[in-house]
């Protein structure tokens, strides 16, 4: 299992925070932020069928090589990662914590706009090292521009 992209997305479905690594070369660079995308609905009906929702929301779509899972935090953030393959979901849990751990420090600071993209390279390097302790992807990682 190696963590293939995570994004941070707001109360009002609007992104806050993409974070790619790129897959392997010759495969669309589009393929992964829509795969993200694309699980808001999911997100959004396992939320209403919970009664309470739990915060993890555990697998979310299977597509091709790549699983993704979902969180919601208690701000009503959504955490979703995807991996390429198969995970274990107590470690995917751990994860989506500790992200949405580094999601409410940042939003608590008092020089962060809410609801705006999250443009802290404290918070990207912490995203970084979180994911780093993952097996290596096959390629750098890359920011994407969502404000």
């Amino acid at each position: 299992m190696a963590v293939s992209a995570c994004a941070v997305i707001g109360k009002w479905n609007n992104p806050l925070y993409i974070k790619v690594w790129m897959p392997p070369s010759g495969q669309d660079e589009l393929k992964l932020p829509f795969l993200l995308h694309s699980c808001l609905d999911i997100v959004e009906e396992k939320l209403r069928a919970q009664t309470p929702p739990d915060l993890f929301l555990g697998p979310l779509i299977p597509i091709e090589e790549f699983r993704t899972y979902g969180y919601v935090g208690n701000t009503q953030t959504k955490l979703i990662v995807a991996t390429l393959g198969e995970a274990q979901e107590a470690h995917i849990k751990r994860l989506c914590q500790k992200l949405n751990d580094y999601v409410v420090a940042t939003i608590c600071n008092p020089f962060y706009t809410p609801d705006t993209p999250i443009n802290s390279r404290e918070f990207d390097s912490r995203v970084e090292s979180l994911f780093s302790s993952q097996p290596p992807t096959p390629t750098h990682g890359r920011n994407w521009s969502v404000g």
